[in-house]
């Protein structure tokens, strides 16, 4: 589930500084609830977009412009508390700034997820132990993919981070986690064709992202991997950054 969060700021804000504080917002509304655990957990299950419309070339939001935000957990009660403290506040704050919440939609999953792109870079690190087999030449323990390094070493890594992503989020569901999802064994081919767009320097910091297409497998358009994934993000830093957050194409 996802929701919608229409807000205009209250003044002129960096868009830098809005991801982190984005995150804030939410550990905060999920503190001393049932998943406050999530916080310290390796693994988070929800993303987050960045504030849209945007332009590059501002590279801030405008005072008193309308913009739009969207928070996506494959956990529809995790998004409903979030939903609830945003409604009670009327308010986000961003550390010194605010935005004045105009509306509030929650949006479902959709039931086919076929063709879907980056709305932010998927921040994807490859191992030392990825090296040898993909002739990566380097003296630091991970590197970020880029588009001189096989594409294999970017596919097998995203792979297995999503498997275990979405299987801590199916363990999880046994100790207090309510699932709408069906227990499947995550598929290795659920990604039938990609396409690279670009790299993204510097995006959380230091982390190099990447942007892409890709198309879901006909056999797995409909699992709740591909549900998952389209809620929670693909990648790393996805709670941390909203790292990887994807959109279906229509």
């Amino acid at each position: 589930m996802r929701i919608l969060i229409k807000v205009k700021p209250s003044q002129e804000i960096p868009l830098n500084i809005s991801r982190s504080y984005i995150r804030n917002l939410i550990y905060s509304s999920i503190k001393n609830t049932e998943f406050d655990w999530m916080h310290e957990s390796k693994y988070k299950h929800f993303c987050f977009s960045n504030f849209f419309p945007f332009d590059d070339s501002i590279n801030y939001l405008e005072n008193n412009r309308t913009y739009n935000l969207l928070i996506s957990s494959p956990i529809e009660k995790l998004i409903k508390i979030v939903a609830k403290k945003t409604i009670e506040l009327d308010i986000l704050t961003l550390g010194k700034y605010t935005l004045r919440v105009q509306e509030l939609k929650y949006i479902k999953t959709p039931y086919i997820i076929d063709k879907v792109i980056t709305a932010t870079p998927i921040v994807i690190r490859l191992p030392e132990k990825l090296y040898k087999k993909y002739d990566i030449k380097s003296k630091r323990n991970c590197e970020f993919w880029t588009n001189e390094i096989f594409l294999n070493a970017f596919i097998e890594s995203l792979i297995k981070n999503s498997i275990k992503r979405y299987s801590h989020y199916l363990l999880n569901t046994k100790f207090g986690i309510k699932s709408n999802y069906n227990e499947e064994k995550p598929p290795l081919n659920i990604i039938r064709s990609m396409k690279f767009k670009k790299i993204v320097f510097g995006w959380d910091k230091h982390f190099r992202g990447t942007m892409w297409e890709f198309i879901i497998d006909r056999k797995w358009q409909k699992s709740s991997l591909a549900k998952y994934l389209y809620e929670s993000g693909l990648g790393e830093r996805n709670a941390s950054s909203g790292s990887g957050f994807i959109n279906l194409i229509k």
